[in-house]
């Protein structure tokens, strides 16, 4: 599912993660009540499903409005029992995975800095939209996330 409002996106728009990667995916009434409140409190230009991945996600995002992107890793929220996986490296094959339902763009504001919650579902800025390219900084290196394609989304 891709959702992008008429008033379109913009580079340096927020990029938002709802949920937590090693949970639950969020289904029915839980996911319908989370869109509400995203379009209530953010009123996004583009909303992508992350069932496919972070990744996949933001490249529906970047596909659709014709801009780029930088999703930071470290910013990724990850359930406290797969922390130890992700020291392994396993987040970022974690990215293609990612649980509970959004990852959306809205413009920056002060709350860009902040992880708030929705119906106790966390929603996490991890990123921002750019004019072009994209990328996924990993401790400060960025890295073109075109190219991480192949063991990022891979299946």
């Amino acid at each position: 599912m891709l959702i992008v409002s008429e008033n379109g996106a913009r580079a340096g728009d927020t990029l938002y993660l709802t949920g937590t990667i090693g949970t639950p995916r969020l289904d029915g009434d839980a996911a319908e009540a989370l869109l509400l409140g995203i379009r209530q409190m953010f009123t996004p230009h583009a909303l992508a499903d992350t069932a496919n991945g972070i990744l996949a996600a933001a490249r529906e995002i970047a596909r659709s409005t014709g801009l780029g992107f930088r999703i930071i890793e470290e910013t990724l929220p990850v359930a406290a029992e797969s922390v130890e996986k992700a020291r392994d490296g396993i987040l970022t094959a974690a990215m293609r995975t990612a649980h509970g339902g959004y990852l959306f763009c809205s413009p920056r504001r002060p709350v860009a800095t902040m992880t708030i919650t929705i119906d106790g579902i966390r929603i996490t800025p991890v990123g921002e939209l750019l004019r072009t390219g994209r990328t996924v900084e990993r401790n400060g290196k960025s890295n073109n996330a075109d190219c991480d394609a192949a063991d990022i989304d891979a299946p």
